[in-house]
């Protein structure tokens, strides 16, 4: 199976169902309709990873709403692929670029997605107004919702 298909399998099967772990929305409701308006860009990495991702943000051009760099070589942990992203996302909105990394990992596949600072914030607000986060617990809340918001407003001083 190609990794197209493995990750269209993924948004319809499993990101876009509900589910009570987000009080009932869809884990990822934005991803089945910006997959199908192709409006996500697939880039299957087998050198280094990082290197890709660097080329994919020096593009980024708003031809697509998410760009995923996916390998099934790249040999850091999820916590370690986190914990990258973490580090570039300050230092993107330290320095202007309107730019979020997103972390994942599903056995030997490790993708980073990329997408608008901007874009995943709204997209947040409006999840929150629905309950989305009225499940998670406090500290995965402050890591992953207050921590983005956080360096929204560092990306908006400094553009400012």
């Amino acid at each position: 199976m190609s990794l197209t298909d493995v990750l269209k399998n993924w948004i319809v099967s499993e990101l876009s169902q509900p589910d009570k772990s987000v009080n009932g929305n869809a884990l990822c409701p934005f991803a089945k309709n910006a997959w199908f308006a192709n409006k996500v860009k697939v880039r299957e990495e087998k050198d280094d990873l990082w290197d890709a991702v660097y080329e994919e943000i020096q593009s980024f051009d708003d031809t697509y709403q998410v760009v995923i760099c996916a390998s099934y070589t790249h040999k850091q942990s999820y916590d370690d692929l986190e914990a990258s992203c973490f580090a570039l996302n300050g230092w993107l909105a330290a320095t202007g670029h309107n730019i979020w990394l997103l972390a994942f990992k599903e056995k030997k596949l490790s993708m980073v997605f990329i997408q608008r600072l901007t874009d995943i914030d709204n997209a947040s607000a409006k999840l929150e107004a629905l309950g989305y986060y009225s499940n998670y617990e406090d500290q995965d809340y402050q890591r992953l919702v207050k921590h983005r918001r956080d360096r929204r407003k560092c990306y908006e001083e400094t553009n400012a």
